[in-house]
């Protein structure tokens, strides 16, 4: 745990030699130079890892919300995970070592996803109908458990037993109010201002520092910002209302 270091001069140092920000970096670049060329130079793109369901969905995803506005909303991310990840059979059960121990297949492929998808939004947060707390719930049920949707390798053996296992995007849908974004103001336009260079890149401490105080301090501050967005919703309705009394 890089956050439980308490030589602050180590820092940077610890955060280096974990390689994860590299990785990210790799990820993110990768996906921005596939939709430039799909929208930029209209070109075909094939995106194919060694066995097709890791990187694959990665790179796919990325670039599907790089380009489709529709897939920045709550609904829109939702199908786009159900459809890239689930159906398309990533392996679950085994990439996270459900009811096994960790192997040389144990690896975290959709945590990494989940991380590039933070970064587009920690830089271009009005672009996505969703917030922070919505992938770090992704991120927890990845592990959990409590769903049934992430605990397979395949969609087969999902549907076999969905009978008996509570679905995640139900629970997410009923509970949207949760996970909205009150910053949300899409241009409707591709993310290419995104980045993927380091320099521009963050650790995500929301996932990551969970426990440290900075995080209740964010909170509060998130639940802040609904609070002036309804306030300022319920003064535009004023507004509107006034203009057409006067207006009579």
């Amino acid at each position: 745990d890089i956050f439980a270091c308490t030589d602050d001069a180590k820092w940077y140092k610890n955060v280096d030699e974990t390689g994860w920000m590299q990785l990210q970096s790799i990820l993110i670049k990768g996906a921005i130079k596939v939709a430039n060329l799909l929208e930029t130079h209209g070109a075909s793109v094939v995106t194919h890892c060694s066995d097709g369901w890791d990187r694959t969905p990665q790179i796919a995803c990325l670039v599907e919300l790089i380009l489709d506005e529709h897939s920045r909303t709550l609904v829109g991310f939702l199908a786009l995970i159900n459809k890239e990840w689930c159906r398309f059979g990533h392996m679950f059960q085994k990439r996270s070592s459900h009811g096994c121990k960790a192997n040389n297949e144990a690896s975290p492929i959709f945590h990494q996803f989940l991380d590039a998808v933070w970064q587009l939004f920690n830089q271009l947060p009005t672009e996505f109908e969703f917030n922070e707390d919505l992938l770090l719930f992704l991120v927890e049920s990845c592990y959990s458990c409590r769903f049934g949707n992430f605990l397979f390798n395949t969609e087969k053996e999902y549907m076999a037993n969905k009978s008996n296992l509570v679905c995640i995007w139900s629970y997410i849908l009923l509970n949207s109010s949760t996970f909205i974004n009150p910053l949300f103001h899409p241009s409707n336009d591709p993310l290419f201002a995104a980045s993927g260079r380091l320099r521009d890149l963050e650790m995500w401490r929301g996932c990551y520092g969970r426990s440290r105080q900075g995080q209740k301090h964010q909170s509060k501050m998130n639940d802040k910002i609904k609070s002036l967005k309804i306030q300022n919703d319920m003064f535009q309705t004023y507004l509107k209302t006034s203009s057409s009394s006067s207006s009579l």
